[in-house]
């Protein structure tokens, strides 16, 4: 007797139950992480994303990119700012700050990838989609990037979106144009949006889809049905293609940029075969795995494990001695799956192990930036914890016996709750952490005028105080890159006018004394201020002049 015989209205309650408080528990614990400021993990990348919407203020700066961090010419696109546009939109409409929106256009995406993951479910006969939800919902990777200012949820939602569609087109045997189309919208936006999410489905989409029309190739009715969807998988990869190609040349009339395009960094976004044969990297990557469920910063905090010890004494890698609590935990909860995944059925054991695939072929395409950024993993840690869903969903919808159901059932529960506290924790986490950086950048503001230009030096090109002090900046960073500075430079020194303010964080840049002779600025000249580290001058005040 399987669960289908045992579906009681007090089971179906229980499930239902279940999905319920998870939600609730999801939004309280998304409230907690609503904070005013940015300054919890990758500070860098959020104010990135954040100052880009700052400074869009009509359609044609969609294809502007303007990124004020870089020194004239202001536009440096990177992705299409999709997800900046509606967040500066829904500033615009309702009044609230641009932070708030930031965070809650990412929930919203995060809610619309959930209910895409659920018509997923229903798509391979799942009977309980909100189990596997409820999981992927109470992850403390996605419940703390979720609230973030970030474009991850919005590509993992368009991902899944894409997903949904090709689960149809390649199971239609007669040809929906409209359907067709959809695939195409969706593919679109989520090739723009993010194209490192997109690009391992779309691979094997095009796989999927390039074999059916094989299969019918003698057969005009099967073979167009499935011809016309591998065309427009094709358009997709080619608008992706087009916006790389296209934001290259945007970001090559600028000094600074030019060693950002994608050529300059194919090594940086897909890694070398040195990294793809290195343990240690897989290790660090294993502990990143580990991390989606266990952060590890939260995790060693507040636990101590003997078995940890013992690897450290044998293995005394920093690594293992950082994640090892981490992955102690992690260790269980493969267990209790390969444990749950035995009682699956063979189809089921087929759709976990194509999650699987999705899941590592990002590690395999893009292995140094899954290596170097843990936010990277929000584009396929959520085949992971489906396939981790769909296994416990499974046993609990095999079991034989009423018992090993609520079993099963109960045992899945404790598992959302230990999901549930750790979220938590890493939320509180973040959220107590005062503001950084304030001080700086309300010196800034304060000393600097309406619409004029800073220039820093010794904060690389963290958008933190441009955006923060709403002044567009020249930031010279990568001391190696200085015949770039002094080009950037040359460039400021013509448009002197715009800019005001040089601030000075950290050691001296080796291009530092060219500067200065270059914009007048005596090395005795007493800064403005000193704050967190950092000095802050007049530029175009007589040597010698005295701060105040």
């Amino acid at each position: 007797m399987t669960l289908t015989h045992l579906l009681a209205p007090r089971w179906r309650l229980s499930v239902g139950s279940l999905g319920l408080l998870a939600a609730v528990a999801l939004l309280a614990i998304l409230a907690r992480g609503f904070q005013p400021w940015i300054t919890d993990q990758y500070a860098f990348r959020q104010t990135q994303t954040a100052i880009v919407a700052q400074y869009l203020h009509g359609v044609g700066d969609l294809f502007t990119g303007e990124l004020p961090v870089f020194g004239s010419p202001w536009s440096v696109p990177f992705e299409f700012p999709l997800y900046q546009a509606l967040v500066k939109s829904l500033s615009v409409a309702t009044g609230l700050e641009l932070n708030t929106c930031g965070r809650l256009v990412s929930v919203g995406f995060f809610l619309m990838a959930l209910a895409c993951l659920a018509r997923l479910c229903r798509q391979f006969d799942v009977r309980h989609p909100v189990l596997v939800c409820s999981l992927v919902a109470l992850t403390p990777l996605y419940v703390f990037w979720s609230r973030s200012f970030m474009i991850e949820t919005t590509a993992v939602a368009f991902m899944l979106w894409f997903a949904t569609i090709q689960v149809d087109v390649y199971r239609d045997r007669e040809l929906n144009v409209r359907r067709t189309a959809w695939l195409l919208v969706a593919g679109v936006a989520a090739i723009l949006v993010k194209v490192t999410t997109l690009l391992p489905v779309l691979a094997l989409a095009l796989a999927f889809q390039a074999f059916k029309a094989w299969r019918g190739r003698h057969a005009r009715e099967t073979v167009v049905p499935a011809l016309l969807p591998l065309m427009a998988q094709g358009a997709v990869l080619a608008v992706g293609a087009a916006w790389v190609k296209y934001s290259d040349l945007v970001k090559a009339r600028n000094p600074l940029a030019e060693g950002l395009t994608s050529h300059s960094l194919q090594s940086w976004n897909w890694g070398t075969l040195h990294q793809r044969l290195d343990p240690h990297v897989w290790f660090v990557l294993l502990a990143h795995t580990a991390g989606i469920f266990f952060p590890p910063e939260i995790v060693s905090a507040t636990t101590s494990s003997l078995a940890v010890r013992a690897a450290a004494f044998l293995f005394p890698d920093e690594a293992v001695v950082r994640y090892g609590n981490s992955l102690a935990l992690f260790a269980a909860l493969t267990l209790a799956f390969v444990a749950a995944f035995g009682r699956c059925s063979p189809q089921r054991k087929r759709l976990v192990g194509l999650c699987l695939g999705l899941f590592l072929l990002p590690y395999l395409c893009f292995i140094n930036l899954h290596f170097v950024h843990t936010y990277y993993q929000c584009a396929n840690a959520i085949f992971l914890c489906t396939a981790l869903g769909l296994a416990f969903e499974g046993a609990i919808a095999g079991a034989g016996r009423p018992g090993q159901a609520w079993l099963w059932l109960g045992g899945y529960a404790l598992g959302l709750l230990l999901l549930a506290d750790c979220a938590l924790r890493t939320m509180d986490w973040y959220a107590a952490q005062p503001e950084r950086d304030a001080a700086l950048a309300a010196k800034v503001r304060e000393a600097s005028a309406p619409g004029k230009a800073v220039i820093i030096t010794g904060q690389d090109w963290s958008s933190q105080t441009p955006y923060q002090s709403g002044h567009r900046a020249l930031m010279l960073w990568a001391p190696r890159s200085a015949p770039r500075a002094q080009a950037a430079l040359d460039i400021a020194l013509r448009q002197r006018a715009d800019y005001d303010l040089y601030l000075a964080c950290g050691r001296r840049p080796p291009y530092d004394d060219l500067f200065r002779q270059t914009w007048g600025l005596d090395p005795a000249q007493k800064p403005l201020a000193e704050v967190e580290g950092c000095r802050l001058y007049r530029l175009g005040a007589p040597p010698g002049a005295s701060g105040s």
